[in-house]
């Protein structure tokens, strides 16, 4: 390593969480202090844990050794998944061609009502991938493409890539007291079929 002007970076577990620049000169020393800054706003539900895996989710723990298609895998759905339920009925990837949408289902009182955000967090996308939301009756804007990567995506056998963060403002008289549904598509510009259709993996779902 060269001495000069380098930026650290503070992770948690692999979500990126903080940084911070040091100047390394030759034969010296230096130090610095690196906090954790990711936003992680309290919560009146989440699935999943926002720390830059699809750990605990459905088919995470078969990705890195079978390929999305094989019979081994759990089916992907499409997945109905009412909050509460254990995560690992929830979908790691979502592909526009095999398990498009995935539809949330959510009792909520009538203090957990009215101007919200949800918060889909994600490890990777492909073919421009990335979520849209409708709750109940209403449809979000459709966010811009995340930045392409030169990859397969998913279907390599990993889920890393490029962590993306995507709030959506559900505005109030929206959510009602009682149930409610909230559907979360894949979109995109570019086409594919099967695996090979746009993409993107989850690392977390957060309302607050």
């Amino acid at each position: 390593m060269k001495p000069g002007t380098y930026t650290a970076t503070l992770f948690e577990g692999e979500l990126e969480s903080g940084t911070a620049s040091v100047s390394v000169s030759a034969g010296g020393t230096a130090s610095l202090t690196l906090k954790a800054a990711a936003s992680r706003p309290s919560t009146i539900w989440s699935i999943g844990t926002a720390d830059g895996t699809p750990a605990g989710f459905l088919n995470a723990d078969k990705i890195e050794r079978i390929h999305p298609s094989d019979s081994r895998m759990s089916s992907w759905g499409p997945v109905t998944f009412t909050i509460g339920n254990s995560a690992s009925s929830f979908p790691m990837a979502q592909f526009k061609d095999v398990n498009n949408p995935t539809t949330l289902k959510w009792s909520a009182s009538s203090s957990q009502i009215g101007a919200r955000t949800l918060r889909i967090r994600t490890t990777e996308a492909f073919a421009g991938g990335r979520p849209q939301i409708t709750v109940n009756s209403w449809t979000s804007s459709a966010p811009s493409a995340p930045t392409a990567v030169d990859s397969r995506g998913v279907t390599r056998g990993t889920w890393r890539g490029l962590n993306q963060i995507y709030d959506f403002a559900i505005p109030s008289g929206t959510l009602v007291a009682g149930t409610n549904t909230i559907q979360i598509n894949v979109i995109s510009g570019s086409s594919g079929s099967q695996f090979l259709s746009p993409n993107f993996v989850y690392d977390s779902v957060e309302l607050f």
